[in-house]
């Protein structure tokens, strides 16, 4: 839609240009001026094409008008079908549409998937309720997107499940990300009130230390081991450091 603008703009202003010049030919040239004040005739003639000239500008003006309400429509549409309204990071559908890009095609050495589960999330709804929750929510994914590479794409994939893809998996930056994560959670957890703690579970998997036949496989690993730890004992609170495969 973007070359469609600039091709109506070009249309509008070339138009505009005719309309100028015609007016300036007519009103320097008295004699011309004249014959088209006196004759009946070549004053309806050059009305009627002033008048084509501004219709025509009018309606590539009003083209463009639509459009772009065509384009603000079809962004609103795809923000509710691919972001979750409750954290604004990409929804379940996001996550899917990512993970089918890499079907059929040779998984990129280095990518890196991670499922987080939040945990504690029904005690919490259960003693402040789910508004509460939802708030909770909400915040662990801006801590989310605060503490991960720019790089890295942010899913809300379930409930209180995330995925998290890092297109450049190294150590160095998952530690980094570790980090950041830990102590995000932990500055929130300590300004909070005594019961509403942030926890979660980590599952990795990465490409060129696993033997995935695919993507979706790759990141698969990585659910069932959020799943399998968020089932072993209590995890930290601090959300980090607890990524072991």
């Amino acid at each position: 839609m973007k070359r469609f603008d600039k091709i109506k703009t070009v249309q509008m202003m070339f138009v505009a240009a005719l309309t100028v010049i015609a007016l300036v030919i007519v009103f320097r040239d008295k004699e011309l001026f004249q014959m088209i004040a006196q004759n009946v005739h070549i004053k309806a003639l050059a009305v009627l094409l002033w008048a084509a000239l501004g219709s025509s500008f009018l309606f590539m003006f009003l083209d463009i008008r639509t459009f772009t309400n065509l384009r603000k429509e079809n962004n609103e549409l795809d923000f509710a079908v691919y972001t979750d309204p409750l954290t604004g990071v990409a929804n379940r559908n996001s996550c899917d549409a990512y993970i089918e890009n890499y079907e059929g095609v040779e998984i990129p050495e280095g990518i890196g998937a991670a499922t987080i589960i939040m945990a504690g999330m029904k005690e919490l709804n259960e003693k402040f309720g789910h508004e509460k929750g939802d708030s909770d929510i909400r915040e662990f994914a801006e801590i989310l997107q605060a503490a991960a590479p720019d790089d890295c794409f942010i899913g809300r994939n379930g409930g209180i499940k995330f995925l998290l893809i890092f297109p450049q998996w190294t150590p160095k930056d998952w530690r980094a990300f570790e980090t950041a994560l830990a102590g995000r959670v932990r500055e929130r957890n300590e300004a909070s009130p005594e019961g509403d703690t942030l926890a979660c579970v980590i599952g990795v998997a990465y490409q060129g230390e696993e033997e995935a036949n695919s993507f979706s496989e790759l990141v698969a690993m990585s659910d069932r081991r959020a799943a399998a730890k968020l089932s072993g004992p209590s995890p930290k609170s601090a959300g980090a450091g607890d990524t072991e495969k």
